[in-house]
């Protein structure tokens, strides 16, 4: 019950938003708006004008979407960087302590062994 309700109302919104949509293109058809070029006055349909806000407010819209998908990748990168070279760091360490490991159990060995020829 909820779900349908929730479908008509979605429904409502998206035919409401296109009779708008319909309604602003009719009553604006004939009129005409004078828009500064950088250059000079121009005389356009409104229309057109509408038209270029739309495309205008969708490209900036993709274009910081797409900052925004890039700005998280690079951090992502960025982080995995650090990791890469934080286990790199870990393995050398580990590798040193193996080592030191390696040299005090021979020493151990050698102690011990010079001790067992002793007796």
């Amino acid at each position: 019950m909820l779900k349908q309700i929730k479908v008509y109302l979605k429904l409502t919104v998206l035919v409401a938003l296109t009779l708008v949509g319909v309604l602003v293109v009719y009553y604006n058809r004939n009129h005409r708006v004078d828009v500064w070029f950088f250059r000079t006055f121009e005389s356009i349909n409104v229309l057109w004008l509408i038209l270029c806000i739309v495309g205008g407010t969708l490209v900036s819209w993709w274009l910081l979407s797409l900052s925004v998908g890039v700005w998280r990748d690079v951090r992502e990168l960025s982080r995995s960087a650090a990791e890469r070279t934080r286990e790199e760091e870990q393995a050398t360490r580990a590798r040193l302590l193996e080592e030191k490991e390696k040299r005090i159990d021979e020493k151990l060995k050698q102690a011990l062994g010079d001790e067992s020829r002793d007796h």
